[in-house]
């Protein structure tokens, strides 16, 4: 009986890892294009800079019709009621939120548990290391996006990254939850095993 428990939880266990190699890989990618995106807002708030620096060279110059366009640039630099409202905003916080509450919860109590070796803790840890820095890079970009005076996007630009970043933040949180529900189905048979292995000891006076 012990062997089939050990031998079940070795399959669920590689199983469970092959799986968590895949969610690991896309969120990767996920961080890469959340890092080129940073890369093109920081560059989009460059541009801006770089143009308004043009703008107050020659504005004494031909004061007329630069006034109208810097008027018009200028709105793009106000976040608007409708993207400040969105429930993407509030979706993203409150996934993000529950990313670091469930991964602190789930990692106090594998430590407590003391039926995974440190290795093993180390590579949880790291896993979900890579979960948290997507989670935080969101929120910096989120709060870049929703700053007025930051970035000349239209309502809809911004509406886009709103709910892309909504989007990252549900499939953060579906990973986490994954990762512990294997890894409490690991836990669960190792817990079993060394139960079992304690009454034949037990049992036979050992």
């Amino acid at each position: 009986m012990k062997k089939i428990i050990f031998i079940i939880a070795m399959l669920f266990f590689r199983f469970s890892v092959f799986a968590q190699a895949q969610e690991l890989e896309q969120l990767k990618i996920n961080l890469e294009k959340l890092l080129q995106l940073k890369l093109m807002l920081a560059q989009a708030k460059q541009g801006y800079q770089t143009l308004t620096t043009g703008y107050n060279a020659v504005r004494d110059v031909t004061k007329g019709n630069f006034d109208l366009h810097r008027k018009q640039l200028d709105l793009l630099l106000v976040v608007g009621d409708k993207v400040r409202s969105s429930p993407a905003i509030q979706r993203s916080l409150t996934n993000y939120r529950s990313v670091e509450q469930e991964v602190r919860g789930w990692m106090q109590l594998a430590r407590s548990l003391g039926l995974f070796n440190a290795k093993e803790l180390d590579e949880m840890n790291q896993d979900f290391l890579l979960v948290s820095t997507q989670g935080k890079e969101d929120k910096e970009t989120l709060s870049l996006v929703l700053s007025n005076g930051t970035l000349r996007m239209s309502d809809a630009e911004r509406l886009a990254l709103v709910e892309m970043l909504s989007s990252n933040s549900e499939q953060c949180l579906a990973l986490v939850r994954e990762k512990v529900k294997a890894q409490t189905a690991i836990s669960v048979a190792r817990a079993q095993a060394k139960k079992d292995r304690e009454a034949m000891r037990r049992l036979y006076g050992l």
